[in-house]
């Protein structure tokens, strides 16, 4: 994150500070860093032992506060239900824990406060769950919010949990901040029947929302590292682990169904459908890339076996589909043709394939990059495309139409046909063209929605 900022040999003016926080047991230490310029840099390390009653001090605040609220609700009954609740003991058992971690208390009185509003008094027996920490309390924490999530109903467990990691997979991937309304519109391919988005949001707002009084419809989930960390890592129980790859994908389809359906719904939900779909899609593939054998081989299968991915796909060259999110962006041939070649070479059926095959014929038949890598890059020599490299940038263009003429083939025969013959290199000369950092050129502003949720 610095390096762009102050790299060795940079002369920045002297009245610039950088103010660098770090958890203690991740210390940044940045003093033999060899690409920083260091003279730019003081760190210092500060003193916790403060923090320590500053937390005290704002878990007795935060409770005092909830209480009162406890109190408007319900004056009469008040005192005979929440007399001498929290007791002191428990308080200070709670801030304890904490040990000045502003987190670990922020978020279990958020959820204390969310478990109230739901049960009522039985929420007593929260304070009595989180004291029983194992040898991590934050784990243990999140453990304890997330175990506030199983006491489903057996018949409505599968679609549950299916809408949690969905939704929490979700939130994990975005390439741009959402707020909760917006969120809520981009994932209405979730019928609410099934899984209530904006009821499950507000159920684990502790752990995605940060500070106290946020509005919640406009607030902007910000998952805590140490959160995201539990939730795909191997400390959360397996029912709960979220798969990275897993998340792309459904958001990619999330993404689809917005575009696809068009009609009402959020705004902002619809440009990053527009802008981000075929990015997930495509990091959905690396993270398959990435499994065991076995698992990969499954993972591509359960990919190719999506029907409503097919069907998406499919529709999204559709006359009244297309105009919608399509663009002269090389980006969006390359992601997509990786997405179609990685599928090929994990042995999924041509068929399944054929949709992304006619995106990439039928979506850019003006693209001029792709239609000029057929003739003119057989006539480009190799010590032309050195000449070229002296010229003014403009022509740089040459050495990725050189490096990208299995690009222009499928093009112009199709991702299908060409992959009977060559594999094109996803090793660019250019690396933004596929880090998935560059959005397309032209960004629709078209509205959509979406009715059906298919379960993975």
């Amino acid at each position: 994150m610095l390096l762009p900022i102050a790299p060795k040999g940079c002369n920045l003016p002297d009245n610039i500070r950088f103010i660098i926080t770090s958890r203690p047991e991740h210390w940044a230490d940045i003093s033999k860093s060899q690409t920083l310029e260091l003279t730019m840099f003081k760190q210092h390390s500060l003193l916790t032992d403060s923090s320590v009653q500053e937390v005290d001090n704002f878990v007795r605040a935060r409770m005092d506060t909830i209480l009162a609220e406890m109190r408007e609700k319900d004056p009469i009954g008040w005192k005979s239900k929440w007399k001498d609740w929290p007791t002191e003991k428990q308080l200070r058992n709670l801030s304890e824990q904490a040990n000045g971690l502003f987190h670990y208390a922020a978020t279990a009185l958020s959820w204390i406060e969310g478990q109230i509003d739901k049960h009522g008094t039985a929420a007593k027996q929260d304070f009595e769950k989180i004291a029983q920490k194992g040898l991590d309390p934050l784990n243990h924490l999140y453990g304890v919010i997330l175990s506030s999530f199983k006491d489903l109903d057996p018949d409505r467990r599968p679609k549950q949990l299916l809408g949690f990691h969905h939704v929490l997979g979700t939130i994990l991937v975005l390439r741009e901040p959402l707020t909760i309304h917006q969120i809520t519109a981009l994932l209405a391919n979730i019928p609410q029947d099934d899984f209530d988005v904006a009821n499950f949001l507000k159920q684990f707002r502790s752990v995605l929302i940060p500070g106290m009084t946020t509005s919640f419809e406009e607030a902007t989930p910000q998952m805590h590292k140490s959160f995201r960390d539990y939730i795909t890592g191997a400390h959360a129980p397996e029912e709960f682990s979220i798969l990275m790859g897993h998340a792309q994908f459904v958001t990619a389809r999330s993404c689809l169904e917005v575009i696809v359906n068009k009609g009402g719904g959020d705004n902002a939900a619809k440009m990053y459908s527009v802008w981000y779909w075929y990015q997930h899609l495509r990091e959905a593939v690396q993270e398959g890339v990435k499994l065991e054998d076995e698992k990969r081989g499954k993972w591509f299968k359960q990919m190719a076996d999506d029907e409503r991915m097919c069907n998406l796909l499919e529709q999204m060259v559709g006359d009244t589909v297309i105009n919608v999110w399509k663009t002269y962006s090389l980006e969006i041939f390359i992601a997509m043709a990786t997405v179609g070649w990685k599928l090929l070479e994990q042995g999924t059926h041509e068929h399944r394939v054929k949709a992304i095959s006619n995106i990439l014929v039928r979506a850019f038949p003006l693209l001029p990059v792709p239609a000029s890598l057929t003739v003119p890059c057989l006539l480009i020599s190799r010590k032309c495309v050195l000449f070229l490299c002296r010229l003014p940038s403009i022509f740089f263009m040459a050495i990725d139409l050189f490096c990208l003429k299995p690009y222009g083939d499928i093009w112009n025969d199709g991702l299908l046909e060409t992959w009977k013959y060559q594999q094109p290199s996803t090793t660019l000369p250019l690396p933004h063209l596929v880090s998935g950092n560059t959005t397309p050129d032209t960004r629709s502003n078209k509205s959509s929605s979406s009715e059906s949720w298919e379960s993975e």
